[in-house]
């Protein structure tokens, strides 16, 4: 299939379809190799089939650039003595999770050692139900679990707020929903021409936890459905349909059994350790920092610095150089807060003023010896000629998660109202229009807002840029709306754009998280990082220094904030010298 792929003059859309075969015989072969007891050839597939998006736009780019011979390109590790040569390269000890055909792979590698272990578990609480269409299956038991975790969290309302409300709105908001998935992916679509963005995301569906070998072959056959019509709506309503059987702390417990525990006697002790995490799909939705066992008084994070990757081939992934060595100048910084958005924006999208995310803004700018940008000077044409050169990105925004997208100013706008009636409202998204229909008059009233493509950065528009930043902050917590529960689809869809476009490490937040929270979580983060730190290790520093706080101890303050990418350090000249400051204390 790869071959076929590469080969292929069809349309984008048949190479998807390709794609999504391959996708299913990559988990078929995996579960093959398992039951065969070669678990670290199974190991080497799943590395190889999460690459392939990554590889494919790698070749694009270089097909583009070069005439005659192409440059050699980074792709998977051939051998598994490759995929341990890559953990060797670095010291922290990876736990790499592989989402397969209703099955759960992880392996524990260490740097020296090797791959210590290997556990599998089967997702779908009874066997059985594996041989069942899709529709008929029960019991999904990494969706219930992240489900209950968020929901004990109080940080996704969605059922409790659906719950009070009367049908018809709730089929309004369900509408509403769908209108923003299907422009997400058209949005990506138009922009993407690699197709990267829409392979990463249907790979990631496709190995949702749901799915048996059988559903994978019937949704991926050439020609056939979108597997994101398949799968969404099944799922949403059998998470809901069993939410009630994990409350509180017992949903930590329960994923930590599930993906810590196993591993437990062969993790390294002694803070600080570094754990990298290996993580697609649901996973990523996942706090880690706050899992904890049974019988353990600390949470994750008190262990360890925590890092996701979403391959172990990242780790070799070379920074992109923006200027030649000669012209480089000091490093600079880019902090935005809080675009202006105009008032038809908000009317119909929820993205309200957030004056504390320009504080906190300027809290940053502070920190880093820089300029905030904020209001009506971060539009998108200003932020695109900035990014390419800035080493360290802030951006405290608001996310759209369904369209993975980063919210910004149009620029020049002109403020309007929107017509205000009692009657309940139903939206129909064409382009760039939204047309709002009144359900007593006949005739729509259409509303004109600006471009879509003037007040969004998209993932794709992201993925065309070629970025040098060694950070990317995307602080999203004040996005409350509908746009404001991180989905995978978007914390997969955002980082890898960042990722693929140069940048070394993204942190982002997965829930909303209170102001004064917030700004002491950057506070810390920042100070560290300038104090000589290493992302993976200020990100620690920065939860520990909020958990002790009176008034936010409660998880849901800062647990949700995870690193994606390299463990890196800042070349700012308070950051070096913090740096410098570190070694000679640490080795007199």
């Amino acid at each position: 299939f790869q071959g076929i792929r590469r080969e292929v003059k069809g349309s984008a859309e048949f190479k998807i379809s390709l794609y999504d075969l391959q996708t299913a015989c990559y988990q078929s072969l995996q579960r093959i190799l398992v039951l065969l007891g070669r678990t670290n050839d199974a190991l080497l597939i799943a590395e190889k089939s999460r690459n392939r998006a990554f590889v494919d736009l790698l070749q694009e780019r270089h097909n583009k650039k070069s005439k005659g011979a192409v440059p050699k390109i980074e792709s998977s590790p051939e051998t598994v003595e490759e995929l341990e040569k890559l953990v060797n390269r670095q010291k922290a000890t990876v736990l790499y999770y592989s989402l397969a055909a209703g099955y759960l792979y992880s392996w524990l590698i260490m740097p020296h050692r090797g791959i210590v272990k290997f556990h599998q578990t089967c997702l779908i609480e009874d066997e059985e139900e594996l041989e069942k269409p899709e529709c008929e299956r029960g019991g999904y038991m990494l969706e219930n679990h992240i489900q209950s975790v968020r929901e004990s969290l109080g940080i996704d309302n969605d059922s409790a707020e659906t719950s009070n409300k009367d049908e018809e709105e709730t089929n309004t908001s369900g509408v509403w929903s769908n209108h923003l998935e299907e422009l997400g992916d058209k949005l990506n679509q138009d922009s993407d021409r690699t197709g990267f963005l829409r392979m990463v995301n249907r790979s990631s569906r496709m190995n949702a936890s749901s799915y048996s070998l059988s559903s994978l072959f019937s949704v991926g056959s050439v020609g056939g459905g979108s597997t994101v019509g398949g799968l969404t709506p099944s799922r949403a309503g059998s998470t809901r349909s069993r939410r009630s059987g994990w409350q509180g702390h017992s949903s930590l417990r329960n994923l930590y059994q599930l993906l810590i525990e196993p591993m437990e006697d062969d993790l390294p002790e002694g803070y600080p350790c570094e754990l990298l995490l290996v993580l697609e799909g649901d996973l990523y939705l996942i706090p880690f920092p706050v899992l904890k066992g049974t019988n353990c008084t600390e949470y994750l994070c008190e262990r360890f610095s925590l890092l996701v990757i979403p391959s172990l081939t990242n780790l070799k992934t070379k920074p992109i150089k923006s200027k030649p060595t000669g012209e480089a100048g000091p490093p600079t910084k880019l902090v935005v807060g809080n675009p202006k958005i105009p008032s038809s924006v908000t009317d119909h999208w929820g993205w309200t003023d957030i004056p504390h995310a320009e504080a906190e803004a300027n809290i940053v700018a502070e920190i880093l010896q820089t300029k905030p940008v904020t209001g009506n000077q971060a539009t998108k044409d200003n932020l695109l000629a900035q990014l390419a050169e800035a080493e360290s990105i802030h951006l405290a925004t608001h996310v759209s998660w369904k369209l993975s997208a980063i919210i910004v100013s149009p620029g020049e706008f002109m403020e309007s109202k929107s017509p205000t009636g009692g009657n309940p409202r139903r939206y129909s998204i064409h382009n760039d229009t939204i047309h709002e229909e009144d359900d007593v008059k006949s005739e729509a009233t259409t509303i004109e807002l600006p471009a879509l493509s003037e007040f969004l950065l998209t993932a794709a528009d992201i993925l065309k840029l070629k970025l040098s930043a060694k950070l990317v902050v995307l602080s999203s917590c004040y996005t409350r709306d509908k746009h404001g529960c991180a989905t995978s689809d978007g914390v997969i869809g955002l980082s890898r754009a960042l990722l693929a476009a140069g940048a070394q490490c993204v942190l982002m937040s997965l829930w909303p998280v209170p102001d004064t929270a917030v700004k002491l979580i950057m506070k810390a983060f920042y100070s560290s990082l300038l104090q000589g730190s290493r992302v993976s290790r200020a990100l620690a520093e920065a939860m520990t220094a909020v958990q002790t706080t009176k008034y936010f101890q409660h998880p849901a303050n800062w647990a949700g904030f995870v690193l994606i990418g390299q463990d890196v350090k800042l070349t700012h000249r308070v950051a070096m010298m913090g740096q410098a400051l570190r070694e000679i204390i640490s080795t007199p």
